[in-house]
């Protein structure tokens, strides 16, 4: 099975999976440079020079057809319509998970602009996934679905069954779907968010078997205990508690606050944070102030942060009755949290990738 994600925690490595081992340094060098002199010959040829996205999605993709992958996972980059990723022509399933307002400067500024854009990714007689989407987008989504004659599933056909209220090591559920039931499965996932991800997944999962693979219930039980997604409502510490999340846009800020509504109902945070200038600050603060006793702001390594100060105003203006620090270095900023948690409190570093990549390390050795 192939993966081709992003963007990366670390690598670029992480991007370009085969059967969850990353791509050798060596072999991803190897493709780069036999794709890049395929780029310069288009250059030659008066065409514009890919960018880095396409470049990648090539490599994957020249990779996934070398090593004879059986199935290959793309997620697209941004939006749908123009993605570098949207040149299969007849996938097995298309699968839209979520619509938020993120990229509006390129997608549009509303949700069924958004939807419109995503949408792209459905092709004539391919059956289409959705999770849990507003309905304004979902009435785009399906127009478009109804035109190409694709059937649309939606989340909701999934029934999942809490048996007892999650906690910090996951939940433990039934699942009913359509022809796939699994009782009192362990799920390791940490948000109530993950529910509909396992729905959609068994969706696809259904689509696939439907198709002719092997997929069991006892294969699916056995690997959801073992699921894991680094940087997202990930404990790296339990004393003090540490969580770290990329929640780098509006929706995912919160989704994540639900959750630790749900996980932690009475507990008091320290709040690292950092986000990228082209980012909806506002938006992304908004749900992270619940609880918190205090906030540092510190500055994503990135070009794309050169006005992380601004944070701090926004923070001011948002929630003036929580202090707030500035700290531009990562480490000591995450420090700086860690040894103001008390008692019965916990540490959430939250926020763009360019932030997790080094507070993460902190804590996880890779």
């Amino acid at each position: 099975m192939g993966r081709f994600t992003s963007p990366h925690l670390y690598s670029y490595f992480e991007r370009i999976t085969i059967n969850e081992y990353e791509i050798e340094p060596s072999i991803l060098m190897d493709y780069l440079y036999n794709v890049k002199n395929h780029a310069k010959s288009l250059e030659d040829e008066g065409h514009e020079y890919p960018t880095e996205f396409e470049i990648l999605t090539a490599i994957a993709l020249k990779c996934f057809k070398d090593y004879k992958v059986d199935i290959a996972i793309l997620e697209v980059g941004m939006g749908g319509i123009y993605d570098s990723t949207n040149v299969i022509e007849s996938p097995l399933v298309s699968v839209i998970t979520s619509i938020g307002c993120d990229h509006t400067q390129y997608l549009g500024d509303t949700l069924k602009e958004i939807a419109h854009n995503k949408a792209g990714i459905i092709k004539t007689n391919v059956p289409v996934v959705t999770g849990e989407i507003n309905d304004d987008a979902l009435s785009v989504i399906r127009k478009r679905a109804t035109q190409l004659n694709a059937r649309l599933f939606h989340a909701n056909e999934i029934k999942i069954k809490l048996l007892k209220p999650p906690d910090l090591s996951g939940f433990t559920i039934d699942i009913k779907g359509l022809s796939i039931n699994i009782e009192s499965v362990k799920i390791s996932l940490l948000g109530d968010f993950q529910l509909t991800n396992i729905s959609v997944s068994i969706l696809v999962l259904e689509i696939l078997k439907n198709n002719g693979y092997k997929i069991t219930n006892e294969i699916i039980a056995k690997t959801f205990p073992s699921l894991k997604h680094p940087g997202r409502l990930e404990i790296v510490s339990n004393n003090p508690l540490v969580i770290v999340d990329v929640a780098h846009n509006p929706q995912g800020s919160q989704a994540l606050a639900r959750s630790l509504e749900t996980l932690l109902p009475n507990k008091k945070k320290v709040l690292v944070c950092g986000f990228l200038d082209d980012k909806d600050i506002q938006e992304n603060l908004k749900p992270l102030g619940n609880k918190t006793k205090i906030c540092i702001i510190t500055k994503p390594k990135s070009h794309r942060s050169s006005n992380w100060h601004n944070i701090a105003f926004i923070w001011q203006q948002e929630f003036p009755h929580i202090k707030f620090i500035v700290e531009e270095n990562i480490q000591r900023a995450v420090e700086k949290g860690f040894s103001l948690v008390g008692t019965g409190e916990y540490l959430l570093i939250a926020g763009s990738f360019y932030l997790l990549s080094e507070a993460r390390q902190l804590f996880v050795q890779n």
